[in-house]
């Protein structure tokens, strides 16, 4: 007989409450390792402040430059990342200018902040003849920036949150 339907087929009758397989040790440490981390702008309270601490120390004579007349020694200036310490002032802990991409992965920092601070680093390296160095740039130059992109990318962090302090507790200039 066409076009009558089949019999229907049922499916036999559970057991019990079904029960998922546990999951296996070595997938949760697996799965642990692939969740999204959260980023720097992470709503995880607020952001710990970043800031520039700016450094004036006396010029230094090379070996070549000892002999030569009038030679003067130019002081120089320099910049590093720091943070609030637990016990007032400013402490540069881990915070390094070669570190800031790993900002994002640890740490309450704020984007705006970290991303101003990449591009600030980006310029000093593009102007910096020091290829194939190698270390964790605690400190830059300030007066090795050869570009006059300095002053807006400074302008810009300020805007972002980032203050420029003196070393050694002074606090912010100015104040």
């Amino acid at each position: 007989m066409q076009g009558e339907p089949g019999p229907r087929q049922v499916a036999p009758a559970a057991a019990g409450p079904a029960r998922a397989a546990p999951t296996p040790a070595w997938q949760a440490s697996l799965d642990a390792l692939l969740e999204p981390r959260p980023s720097a702008s992470s709503g995880r309270g607020p952001h710990t402040p970043l800031a520039i601490e700016l450094t004036l120390t006396p010029g230094a004579r090379t070996a070549a430059a000892r002999w030569q007349q009038g030679s003067d020694l130019l002081p120089k200036l320099t910049g590093r990342l720091v943070q609030p310490g637990k016990n007032g002032g400013w402490v540069a802990g881990s915070l390094g200018w070669l570190r800031l991409d790993s900002l994002s992965y640890y740490g309450n920092y704020s984007a705006a902040q970290v991303q101003v601070l990449q591009e600030i680093y980006a310029l000093y390296r593009a102007g910096n003849s020091q290829y194939g160095f190698y270390g964790t740039d605690k400190t830059i130059d300030v007066g090795a920036f050869e570009s006059q992109q300095l002053w807006p990318l400074l302008d810009a962090a300020a805007a972002a949150g980032v203050r420029s302090v003196r070393p050694r507790k002074l606090g912010v200039p100015g104040q």
